[in-house]
């Protein structure tokens, strides 16, 4: 027989109650599940997914502890991994993940594609990286996804922080009784060879 190959027994549930994921083990009608495989890096937030292993370690009042649970398959969401396990004593299983979806920072695959846009790379560049890492990079797909919501805010940020300082130069040039005769208030500004003149930009005449 496999050596990879583990044995699963069929259960028999705790209380009619179809939402419990607890039961007893039987000795009977037994049969052969092949375990999922995980390789590579991944990316862990260690304090949440701590938690959820100190959590399985006591998930049933048979004794069952962590050492039970075995890996049936992997979902991955870009750089953020669910790993289903499921136990061999009582058949409980779970999804445990590698990041909190209700965790309030910003999530690994903004982070990772906001970090490689701020250094002046791209999809290849991060690609590359993780790959490196031994990490299993994000799809083309996902990383453009990211990119436009991150290119999107950055543009409101940007218009916004242009205004703001246009307001402040504005205010400056009003103090310094620096305004046209329509009204506006001009900028100084230094040319070439220290040539002075003065501009209306648009922002100044809101």
């Amino acid at each position: 027989m496999n050596s990879k190959r583990m044995r699963y027994e069929e259960c028999t549930p705790v209380s009619t109650n179809t939402n419990s994921k607890t039961c007893l083990p039987s000795t009977s009608n037994s049969r052969l599940i092949e375990p999922h495989l995980l390789s590579g890096r991944r990316i862990v937030n260690i304090s949440y997914f701590m938690s959820q292993i100190q959590v399985m370690n006591n998930h049933s009042p048979f004794e069952c502890s962590f050492s039970n649970m075995k890996i049936m398959s992997e979902v991955r969401k870009g750089l953020n991994s669910g790993i289903r396990m499921k136990c061999e004593m009582c058949h409980f299983q779970e999804m445990v993940w590698t990041e909190d979806p209700d965790n309030e920072k910003m999530p690994v695959n903004t982070a990772a594609v906001s970090g490689v846009m701020k250094i002046g790379g791209g999809f290849a560049n991060l690609e590359e990286l993780l790959s490196t890492l031994d990490i299993p990079p994000l799809s083309s797909k996902t990383y453009q996804k990211e990119y436009n919501t991150i290119a999107t805010a950055w543009e409101k940020v940007a218009e916004k922080e242009m205004y703001r300082a246009a307001m402040e130069e504005k205010q400056l040039a009003v103090q310094a009784g620096e305004v046209g005769p329509d009204g506006f208030p001009m900028l100084t500004v230094v040319g070439p060879n220290d040539h002075i003149g003065t501009i209306i930009h648009l922002c100044l005449e809101r």
